[in-house]
């Protein structure tokens, strides 16, 4: 009898209404034996030309999908159940190069190893699994597969009975047992957190991408924290993107339930330009770009760069354990306002010999009554905020507090000083108009149009102490807004 060749079997797949697709020199398709949706039918040459089908599903017998394609028994068909052993729903391969192999039947380049490979390890440094990348081709872009270890072998895919470790766990548990304070880095993804571990960090991160953050054992940092009895400080740094923004409020909101309260820092390499002299970081950059734009600096100098931003960022909270405690200071951080408002702020200080903080503060709340109520931010719909700023300014006396915020609120002064100015013309125009009107006869007034004009009002751009009734009345007069000054 004839062989069945590869064109026959197909053949006889489409004849009966099965979707049949070429990967690389297999072609797949539905099981016709246990009717699946899935392209689950693996159908190729054998090592001696014949037809090989391998059902990667219900692991279908021969007579099974024989009977149900129609074929004869004594055709010279090889029909192979896949590997019996599956776990998690997955068939398992013995070695690793045959769960490559298999993963790379998905992806654009088939049968192709992957141009990288990241472990991730247990805190004991046994392997509990891999990402498989494949950069796409074209060279934009990716494609990545999880490898898990699973007794006996290895799956395509991820196991399911639990949190994912996260990247370059035993480095961080033996950082853990050296330091008294550890300082753990955290970047979107395992290129750039190689990339932090080259310049001496302690970096990791969690596998899959930015919308993956809760995949991952975040709990294993409160954990050792605990056991060692060691004060923590996560580093978040983030890629320069929306998605990158949305990975690391993903992370404050996991880190701020631990109990052992560690201090959280949200760095935006986007904001380095004061310190490193970068005009521009390319959006969606991340910590790699960064390295690659100061390739002229050695890596302390550029560990030294992320440092001085570390300690100008505020943490997202931080935890005093003594309910008495003062908060360390810090200074102002005025580098992180647009740049021709920090160059005022700086310019301020240095003349006047006071801190940036009292110009900074002053400076906020002018730019807040420049808006008003002409514009307001939706934070989502149906919550509207205005631009209301409320600024102090607390200091010792002789402390130059004056002359700190003086500058910023100068212009308002002088414009309301124009206002009073128009005021005192439009109030005495009609008080003049009022008085002419008044003099009139009773029988002049019934010939002469009804005296309909509106007293003036004081126009407000800053009011200084005044009572509550004023206040009322002033905020009716000048609906767009006003600031409000006191000083003590």
């Amino acid at each position: 009898m004839q062989h069945l060749t590869i064109d026959e079997a197909v053949a006889r797949l489409e004849s009966r209404g099965y979707t049949v697709k070429k990967s690389g020199k297999v072609y797949r398709s539905q099981c016709p034996a246990h009717g699946g949706k899935d392209l689950n039918l693996a159908v190729m040459l054998g090592k001696k030309g014949q037809v090989v089908l391998t059902c990667h599903s219900h692991h279908c017998t021969q007579g099974e999908i024989m009977t149900a394609l129609g074929i004869e028994k004594e055709s010279p068909v090889d029909v192979k159940p896949a590997n019996k052993k599956v776990a998690f729903g997955k068939s398992v391969h013995l070695t690793f190069a045959e769960a490559t192999r298999a993963a790379s039947h998905g992806a654009q380049r088939p049968g192709q190893q992957p141009d990288k490979i990241y472990r991730y390890d247990n805190a004991d440094g046994t392997e509990n699994f891999l990402v498989l990348r494949w950069n796409a081709v074209g060279g934009k872009g990716k494609e990545v597969r999880p490898v898990t270890k699973v007794d006996g072998g290895y799956i395509c895919g991820e196991a399911t009975d639990g949190a994912l470790p996260i990247y370059n766990l035993p480095g961080i548990a033996a950082h853990f047992r050296e330091q008294a304070t550890v300082r753990i880095y955290v970047t979107e993804g395992e290129k750039a957190a190689d990339c932090a571990i080259s310049l001496g960090m302690v970096a990791t991160t969690s596998a899959f991408g930015s919308n993956s953050a809760h995949k991952a054992n975040w709990a294993v940092l409160d954990r050792l924290t605990s056991e060692h009895g060691r004060k923590l400080e996560i580093v978040i740094l983030p890629d320069n993107d929306p998605p990158g923004q949305g990975y690391a409020d993903a992370l404050v909101d996991i880190f701020l339930k631990f109990k052992t309260q560690p201090v959280v820092k949200i760095v935006s390499l986007a904001h380095f330009g004061d310190i490193t002299g970068l005009a521009n970081f390319p959006k969606g950059g991340d910590i790699v770009d960064l390295c690659e734009l100061l390739d002229s600096k050695t890596n302390e100098e550029i560990v030294g760069m992320i440092e001085t931003m570390i300690r100008r960022t505020v943490p997202e909270m931080e935890i005093v354990d003594d309910p008495n405690a003062v908060y360390p200071w810090r200074p102002f951080p005025v580098e992180l306002l647009p740049e021709t408002v920090s160059r005022f702020v700086f310019e301020v200080a240095a003349a006047n010999g006071c801190d940036p903080a009292g110009a900074a503060i002053a400076t906020l709340v002018v730019l807040a009554t420049a808006i008003g109520n002409s514009r307001r931010l939706r934070l989502k719909r149906g919550w509207v905020f205005p631009a209301i700023l409320w600024g102090m300014l607390i200091a010792r006396k002789g402390a130059i507090k004056s002359w700190a915020m003086s500058p910023a609120v100068k212009p308002l002064s002088m414009r309301q000083d124009e206002y009073h100015v128009q005021y005192d013309r439009a109030k005495a125009d009609y008080d003049r108009k009022k008085s002419e009107y008044m003099l009139l006869s009773p029988k002049q007034r019934r010939e002469e149009p009804p005296f309909e004009m509106k007293e003036p009002v004081v126009k407000r751009i800053v009011a200084n102490e005044s009572t509550d009734q004023k206040m009322v009345k002033d905020c009716a007069e000048n609906p767009r807004g006003f600031a409000f000054s006191v000083t003590n």
